[in-house]
């Protein structure tokens, strides 16, 4: 088994086998990971408490929408749902956290 996926170091295939993600929780991972390199994402910041210590620290969010990620990667064929759903696996592993609006966005 090769350690990595991607050639990047930073996705273990041991770590990702052991959180039961499939390839296609990966490849969306990628996806976001290859997001943040870019300069043309509309960011969210916003002060939270994430450590124990009690201290507000920035947190920064970046601004995406299912329909450009089934726009940007058609290959993996996704619906709406099965996109929600593989976010929210990622989410309940801790690999990634989205931001709660407080109003409806449109």
């Amino acid at each position: 088994m090769r350690p990595f996926l991607f050639g990047n170091s930073i996705f273990r295939q041991a770590r990702c086998l052991e959180l039961g993600l499939e390839y296609k929780d990966i490849g969306l991972l990628e996806y976001f990971y290859q997001l943040t390199l870019s300069t043309n994402l509309t960011y969210i910041r916003k002060k939270e408490i994430i450590y124990d210590d009690g201290l507000e620290r920035d947190v920064f969010y970046f601004y995406i929408t299912y329909k450009k990620i089934k726009e940007d990667m058609p290959i993996l064929k996704w619906g709406e749902r099965s996109l929600r759903e593989s976010i929210t696996k990622l989410e309940n592993v801790g690999l990634v956290k989205r931001f709660k609006f407080e109003n409806r966005v449109v």
